[in-house]
């Protein structure tokens, strides 16, 4: 498209060049071909915005769901830690209380393994003294007559 130009001419002065029919009609129709086009985006526009409108309180609605997800989540972390802590606290109580009774019980087993040492030769010369004493009452006249009496009635009973 030719627009109106300035040009010196040969006396010095500036010429004004006037465009012709087809110029200015292609100029029209060319600024009412832009002037369509910004109007078709600028009447678009309000589409464009509504759907950015939806897509962005689809986009909310989802983050709301994520974020009450991530509540529940770290309620249930809290309440998790909770029981963990109380948990733990009990095992240590638990774990004290065996190592008292590990410590008693050693000590009970170094008494009781004192006590069978002191008495253990006692226990031992009564053992000898019985089998002694046995033989004795196996040895006097007529005993056997008596323990067979005495297996007799345990018999009956």
């Amino acid at each position: 498209m030719k627009l109106a130009t300035r040009q010196r001419g040969h006396n010095g002065l500036m010429a004004i060049r006037i465009p012709g029919p087809d110029t200015l009609i292609e100029f029209a129709v060319s600024t009412a071909g832009r002037a369509a086009a910004t109007v078709t985006t600028i009447a678009s526009a309000p589409r464009r915005l509504l759907r950015l409108i939806d897509e962005g309180e689809v986009l909310v609605a989802r983050i709301t769901a994520v974020v009450d997800a991530a509540e529940k989540t770290v309620d249930d972390v809290r309440t998790i830690t909770a029981s963990a802590s109380v948990v733990a606290e009990e095992a240590a109580q638990t774990s004290a209380t065996a190592g008292l009774l590990v410590g008693q019980v050693a000590e009970t087993s170094a008494a009781a393994r004192q006590l069978v040492n002191q008495i253990g030769p006692d226990v031992h010369e009564l053992l000898s003294v019985t089998r002694e004493v046995q033989q004795a009452i196996n040895g006097i006249p007529g005993f056997g007559m008596f323990r067979r009496r005495g297996e007799e009635r345990e018999q009956e009973e």
